[in-house]
């Protein structure tokens, strides 16, 4: 995966998506690939042990406000952390972004079953974190440099829960950019991104 690719499935993750990156789509004459598909079980949440009472790691509100909005779903104990959620998503590094085609669309969505799906477009928007958008109003468009910020907020928000964690060094083995990230904040180095 590229830097963006790493950047959304990082971000995605630590929403609570299980992720299968670069999808390859075999329909037709296009064969060709999704470079994100992800699932997030319904009332998904990763909790810090340790303490009497488990901690919940933070998720990004603003993501769920707009998956709420998305779908529909209103009232006060009703949320889209509480359903099944199927995503498909293209990621660029640069303006442009790239739509998810029909044919792939139609090709995809068996294999989420009855999650709620919708498509997410990451790349680097001109004036806006995050907006709802597609012709039906079923796609989302995250700014990869928004994502890439969240990311170093969550992980200064998981720091504060290291006298409880034991083996956050293990994200080395099983997610090494996230563990990347971390390192090159320690070293300093991504001190100008946080502004």
């Amino acid at each position: 995966m590229n830097l963006a690719e790493n950047i959304a499935a990082t971000y995605l993750r630590l929403n609570g998506f299980f992720l299968l990156p670069h999808f390859t789509v075999l329909k037709g004459d296009r064969h060709n690939h999704i470079d994100l598909l992800a699932l997030r079980a319904a009332g998904a949440e990763e909790k810090v042990p340790g303490s009497a009472t488990p901690k919940s790691l933070p998720v990004d509100d603003q993501l769920f406000g707009k998956l709420d909005e998305l779908f529909q779903i209103k009232g006060k104990s009703a949320s889209s952390k509480s359903n099944f959620i199927g995503m498909m998503a293209e990621v660029r590094s640069n303006r442009n972004k790239d739509e998810i085609d029909e044919p792939h669309i139609s090709y995809v969505r068996p294999l989420f079953g009855n999650a709620h799906l919708f498509r997410a477009l990451f790349f680097r928007a001109k004036n806006f974190e995050m907006k709802i958008s597609g012709k039906n109003h079923d796609e989302l468009e995250i700014d990869i440099i928004y994502a890439s910020k969240w990311i170093l907020k969550r992980i200064e928000e998981t720091e504060k829960f290291e006298n409880l964690l034991t083996k956050t060094k293990s994200w080395a083995l099983s997610e090494p950019f996230l563990s990347d990230i971390m390192q090159l904040r320690d070293y300093g180095l991504l001190q100008a991104i946080e502004a």
